[in-house]
């Protein structure tokens, strides 16, 4: 019984982000959402101390991967980001994390308790999640020079982050 009511609250939650989404407009914008082989279009998160960064940059592969801090699948994932980020990074490819909707204070701890050394984003608004094709947690999408390559949906592995990323350009 706790599990369905569980399962109702995500929906719900879900059901929310997509109205307000919807109520912003820009949903409607087909550029808007990712699709493997277009440009990604640009929206605004904040660091974790506050400061508002606007992404995607341009140039270079950059390995996007949109999760939350209660998503059991996107703990379990975080193991295989650590192993895979310096991996990543001796190949020119960045790994950025973008958490949805979770206050600063809770994604800050986790991010301390969980060692993770790749850059951690807030998105209050959950546009991200839009823009990123993220219709579950956690997604992953690989951009290069600002196109989208790939979008996978569920946890990767460190292995599947380095063959879907290619060689760095």
């Amino acid at each position: 019984m706790k599990r369905f009511a569980a399962i109702r609250v995500v929906l719900a939650l879900a059901g929310l982000g997509m109205a307000a989404f919807l109520a912003r407009g820009d949903i409607h914008r087909r550029d808007a959402i990712a699709r493997v082989g277009r440009a990604l279009s640009p929206f605004e998160v904040a660091t974790l101390n506050g400061e508002t960064q606007r992404v995607p940059a341009r140039n270079g592969t950059i390995v996007y991967t949109v999760f939350t801090t209660w998503c059991e699948e996107c703990r379990a994932e975080v193991a295989h980001l650590r192993h895979a980020d310096p991996l990543l990074r001796a190949r020119g490819v960045r790994l950025i994390a973008v958490d949805q909707g979770e206050p600063a204070p809770a994604v800050a701890a986790f991010v301390a308790r969980e060692h993770i050394g790749y850059p951690v984003l807030l998105d209050a608004s959950g546009r991200s999640a839009t823009v990123l094709a993220a219709s579950m947690v956690p997604t992953t999408v690989i951009v290069r020079d600002g196109i989208v390559l790939r979008i996978l949906r569920g946890a990767v592995s460190a292995s599947e982050l380095e063959r879907w990323s290619g060689p760095a350009r």
